[in-house]
This record gives structure tokens, C-alpha cells and sequence, in this order.
């Protein structure tokens, strides 16, 4: 799979991007309301995220080597939907 057009919105817990991965639709993470944690791998260098009513995800790893991150909350943020506590990492 080289290309994320949507996660499942009802999948829990942790997520790890596969490594061969190149393509990440924007909106793919929007709404996944139980998604705790998020790994996106190196082999992505542009990307854009719309975490919108992520209400659970905690933290975000970012694999050294990507070059540039739009991280957003999309047309539906509220206060608990884009969280001031999210952990982001540069691993």
C-alpha cells in the first residue's frame, strides 16, 4: 500500500503509517474519534493532517526525514478536537 486515502473511524487505539507509504489524503485521520496515537513514517516528506474530532489522540511521531507538516483541525474544530496537550515528536 504506497497510498492512505481513509482510516477506519472506529479502529482504536495506536496507528503506525507503513513504512512504504507516499500518499496521505487530508482528511483520512478526520473523525477517528478513538485513534490515540499516530506514527507517520519517513517515507512521506509532505503532508497534511486534519486531525478534526480526533478527541482521543495524545501524541504524533513524525520519522525523521519528513520535510514539511500542515497539522490542522478542519471546518468541524471545536475546543476538544484539536487539543493544546497533543505530544508531537521528531523521532
Amino acid at each position: 500500500m504506497t497510498k492512505l486515502y481513509a482510516f477506519p473511524r472506529d479502529k482504536k487505539k495506536k496507528y503506525v503509517i507503513p513504512a512504504g507509504t507516499k500518499y496521505i489524503e487530508a482528511d483520512a485521520f478526520a473523525g477517528a474519534r478513538h485513534l490515540t496515537a499516530l506514527t507517520v513514517s519517513a517515507g512521506i516528506k509532505h503532508l497534511s493532517i486534519n486531525v478534526a474530532d480526533c478527541s482521543s489522540l495524545r501524541k504524533i511521531v513524525f520519522k525523521e526525514g519528513i520535510h514539511g507538516v500542515y497539522l490542522y483541525g478542519g471546518p468541524v474544530t471545536d475546543d476538544t478536537s484539536f487539543k493544546s496537550g497533543l505530544n508531537i515528536k521528531v523521532q
